[in-house]
């Protein structure tokens, strides 16, 4: 299972998780089945670039967000690519 966390920068699994969602610089995806992750660029809208995190997100393969807040739009558009969210994630990944 991959469980995709948004991230403030490089650090992977020591790196903290970021507040805010959308703005997150990165996004740590951890492969929990076989214990690596990782670090992918916000390339989204959300920084100047093209598309939606869960665009990105669901394209390397995540079943799970973990956020420490996401909007009710934010959810359907996950729920609609399959990943479940679980909000309220604080701390790294």
């Amino acid at each position: 299972m991959k469980v995709a966390v948004p991230t403030m920068g490089d650090g992977g699994l020591n790196e903290l998780i970021c507040a805010h969602f959308g703005r997150a610089e990165t996004f740590t995806i951890v492969d929990v089945d076989a214990g690596d992750f990782d670090v992918v660029r916000n390339t989204s809208e959300h920084v100047g670039g093209t598309g939606l995190p869960p665009e990105l997100i669901s394209a390397r393969g995540a079943q799970v967000m973990l956020a420490g807040g996401l909007g009710p739009k934010a959810v359907k558009m996950f729920e609609g690519y399959g990943i479940e969210v679980f909000v309220g994630a604080t701390g790294t990944p």
